[in-house]
């Protein structure tokens, strides 16, 4: 009696360590099944009652995406996963529906059980995202079709009190109402639903989630074994109220956390990272490819690039210190020495100045003038043209005056200018002085930069930094050849722009700035009626150039005329070369025509360069 007592007592102790041993094994904390689901998300709870039950499975190892747009074949899938119904269904109305597909009978069981017939034209769309009305439609069809037991209560809320109902089509009316009369759908914070947008996927396991708790099968485990990273789960759970069985099979798999680099890929050797699986620590290794290229630091002049020749610039790479080495194209651009003399210039010969390139074999070469005559400068400067105007000047500024006060365009400044000025003056509340000056000029509506500029014009030199003589020469003729061309009108004293005034000396000097000749006499000085003959003082200035026989006269000449009987210069032009001038005239303007003018002799010839 005793011996049998004490088998009880073993038997009764064996027993209770195996349910504690059981006990403790089946409440030992399951690994996550999804990396990318937070505990403290509003769809995880129902992430993980979907994956539990075999509804979803997950996108791949270890994520379940569940801002991924839920597919046509998602859902179908999961409603087919839910019915637990196996099986095999070969009636097939979809042309794009492929043999083998994972999908493939979920679809085939979702026409032959009317929960779905397609998207039309013998299509089922298995990749088309679905839209909230359109799985909400399909819950309320599995729900008339394939539900098991009601025992949802019903909610207050209404469609109607979302304030966007009148979005949601006839044909899924009626399951919005059902699926927000018992909770289902329960909308937005902002009091919509959203009928037209795409459902995510953790949307729609929201849905499936109180679906399947209010209206299917209720669930028991009678079988479990915890899937590991290297092995297999398996459960199996039977329905309280029908008896229906169901084995779900989950996949054993690593939950990797995020990639860590241990070795950073150089230019010409490779790196490593490493991944850590966050349940049982195994690690896997993955070779970063070497980058391929190198990261240099900034370029160095290693020997400068010449006219002709390449130059070197090296730059050092910041991570393996190799070094690169670049060409650096020639510069295109002389670098030249000092100015020599290669033909001495004296008052009967123009001299020449050249310079070489310090690289190359380039020359570059320039006239120069005596010493004892005017030098070629760089830039002609004049004094300022902002004078007063009196009868003490003739010229362009006295044709406005008149212009303005007689409508008139005599340049000199006459009794009657003079009275006409007064007037204007005492009109205008000015001081009645007779004399124009600046506050009086812009009264008459000119501008204070006309004030300055119109009686100060110079032409631009036309001969670049390197030049010969001929260039020279044919500098000063363009500029006579333009003024003839523009219609210059005659008026003593002025050297107005091209198509303006001038005079024969106003035109002579414009010529010899163009070559940066710029005597004592100038074209302010021409302004002035003791100047009205300046031809006369060019021709005493020994400065200008090289008096040559008249007979004997070159292209460029200056030409110096005086009155028939008489020796005085009163007249100046430019020789052109076959027994033609370039001059300005009385009532003819600049003109082009023979050296013989009626009336005048030629006195003397100037050669500016000899």
């Amino acid at each position: 009696m005793v011996k049998k007592l004490l088998r009880k007592a073993c038997l009764l102790l064996l027993f209770i360590s195996a349910f504690l041993m059981l006990s403790i094994t089946s409440n030992a904390e399951e690994p996550p099944p999804f990396s990318d689901v937070n505990k403290e998300s509003w769809y995880s709870e129902s992430a993980l009652y979907s994956f539990k039950y075999g509804y979803v499975n997950g996108t791949s190892d270890g994520l379940f995406s569940p801002d991924t747009n839920m597919t046509r074949a998602m859902a179908v899938k999961i409603f087919h996963s839910m019915s637990g119904d196996e099986s095999e269904y070969t009636d097939n109305p979809f042309i794009d529906l492929k043999e083998g597909a994972w999908y493939h009978n979920s679809v085939l069981w979702a026409y032959n059980t009317s929960l779905t017939s397609g998207t039309g034209a013998d299509r089922f769309s298995p990749d088309t995202n679905i839209t909230r009305k359109e799985f909400a439609t399909l819950t309320f069809n599995y729900y008339c079709s394939l539900f098991h037991d009601n025992s949802a209560a019903p909610t207050k809320l209404t469609v109607y009190d979302f304030t966007d109902y009148t979005n949601i089509p006839d044909y899924a009316l009626e399951a919005f109402e059902w699926a927000v009369r018992y909770g289902i759908i329960t909308g937005f914070p902002d009091s919509t639903l959203r009928p037209d947008a795409l459902i995510t996927r953790a949307e729609a396991v929201k849905i499936i989630h109180y679906f399947d708790v209010s209206f299917s099968h209720k669930f028991v485990t009678v079988e479990y074994r915890e899937r590991s990273c290297t092995e297999d789960g398996h459960a199996v759970y039977k329905c309280t109220l029908c008896n229906t069985q169901r084995e779900v099979d989950t996949k054993g798999y690593h939950l990797w956390d995020n990639w860590v680099q241990t070795i950073a890929p150089l230019c010409v050797s490779n790196g490593e990272r490493v991944c850590s699986c966050t349940v049982c620590s195994i690690q896997k290794r993955e070779i970063l490819p070497k980058r391929g290229y190198h990261t240099y630091g900034a370029y160095t002049i290693k020997s400068e690039p010449t006219c002709i020749k390449s130059g070197t610039q090296t730059a050092i790479c910041t991570l393996c210190k190799h070094t690169d080495e670049k060409s650096i194209a020639p510069t295109g651009v002389h670098i030249y020495g000092d100015w020599t003399v290669t033909k001495k210039a004296s008052r009967q010969t123009t001299g020449i100045e050249s310079r070489c390139c310090k690289h190359c074999s380039d020359k570059k070469s320039r006239v120069y003038r005596d010493s004892s005559y005017y030098q070629i400068q760089n830039t002609v400067i004049i004094p300022s043209g902002g004078y007063n105007v009196s009868t003490d000047n003739i010229g362009l500024k006295v044709i406005y005056i008149n212009k303005r006060l007689l409508g008139t365009t005599n340049a000199s400044y006459t009794a009657e200018t003079k009275n006409a000025v007064r007037n204007f003056q005492r009109n205008n509340g000015l001081s009645a002085t007779g004399v124009v000056n600046l506050s009086t000029w812009l009264m008459m509506g000119y501008s204070q930069e006309s004030w300055y500029s119109l009686a100060s014009y110079v032409t631009p030199k036309r001969i670049g930094e390197y030049n010969t003589r001929e260039e020279c020469i044919e500098a000063m003729i363009s500029v006579a050849k333009e003024y003839a061309q523009m219609g210059t009108v005659y008026r003593i004293g002025c050297s107005g722009k091209p198509g303006t005034y001038a005079d024969c000396s106003g035109l002579i000097y414009q010529c010899l700035y163009a070559v940066g000749i710029n005597p004592d006499t100038n074209i302010i000085d021409h302004g002035l009626a003791i100047y009205e003959y300046t031809s006369y003082y060019l021709a005493k200035d020994p400065k200008l150039g090289l008096s040559v026989p008249t007979d004997s006269m070159e292209r460029g000449d200056l030409v110096f005329y005086a009155n028939n009987g008489d020796s005085t210069v009163c007249h100046v032009g430019i020789y052109a070369g076959n027994g033609m001038i370039y001059d300005a005239w009385p009532y003819v303007g600049t003109t082009y025509r023979s050296v013989n003018i009626r009336g005048c002799h030629v006195v003397k010839a100037i050669r500016v360069f000899p």
